[in-house]
């Protein structure tokens, strides 16, 4: 029996990822999968002591046609590295650090041949209001015809321009880290940015299905998991883009 070919999506939070990761299975006929499955097997719950393990679980679980896909975000991929490699004793789970290939090269060594896409949200202060909000509130997704969050409790946050600076930094500081990592191992991801996930779907993900020479067998299936976003949200954001130009000038790049 062939290997089953490997698929990386590579992300920050709040990119739309777990949708654009759904949105790829469903179009392929494919039941829900844990797009997570690395961070909740390996970090949180700490299921496998051995790397073989847990790619054996990754292949059960996140298997359709002839692929095998799963999602990392830079944060703990350098951990995922380590544990590939044997030596994450003493490693910390989530690391916020200048990209360093010491702690990615077991993590492409293994990946070398997958299909790697790269998720960006162009929005930053939209994203930085997204994990904001979902960390206040709890609700981290919408699934598609479930009833929403009460407008009302989320009406109740208040503004933290602090928070949200320190956020939309983080997620700056983020989002050069898998540039650096692109750059230093050679890697062309096919891209896919959330606001054309939003606008365009499924006609979106037509590039990244020739890229991996799939052909979706569900034409147009609705959408599983769903936009969140509210009125305070969007209010919030619009503050931030206001105050953070004020700071900082148009340029989203601080150092």
């Amino acid at each position: 029996m062939a290997p089953l070919r490997k698929i990386i999506f590579c992300a920050t939070p709040r990119t739309g990822s777990m949708v654009i990761f759904d949105d790829f299975f469903n179009l392929l006929g494919g039941r829900e999968v844990n797009a997570e499955l690395l961070l909740t097997s390996v970090i949180e719950e700490r299921r496998f002591t051995t790397w073989a393990e847990t790619w054996a679980q990754v292949e059960h679980d996140n298997a359709v046609a002839d692929i095998v896909a799963v999602k990392v975000m830079i944060n703990y991929t350098p951990y995922i590295s380590h544990f590939i490699g044997g030596d994450a004793a003493g490693v910390a789970p989530f690391r916020n650090a200048p990209f360093s290939a010491e702690h990615f090269n077991d993590f492409f060594a293994f990946f070398r041949d997958a299909l790697w896409v790269y998720i960006d949200r162009k929005n930053v202060w939209a994203q930085a209001t997204s994990i904001f909000v979902a960390s206040k509130t709890g609700k981290w997704e919408q699934r598609t015809g479930a009833a929403k969050k009460s407008e009302s409790s989320i009406s109740e946050l208040v503004y933290d321009q602090q928070a949200l600076f320190e956020i939309t930094n983080r997620f700056l500081f983020q989002k050069r880290q898998w540039e650096a990592f692109f750059s230093y191992y050679g890697v062309r991801p096919i891209r896919i940015e959330y606001e054309d996930a939003v606008s365009h779907y499924p006609e979106y993900l037509d590039e990244f299905f020739r890229a991996a020479k799939l052909t979706p067998t569900v034409l147009d299936p609705p959408r599983r998991l769903a936009r969140v976003g509210t009125d305070t949200s969007r209010e919030f954001e619009n503050r931030l883009r206001r105050e953070w130009t004020e700071n900082f000038g148009e340029s989203q790049v601080v150092g």
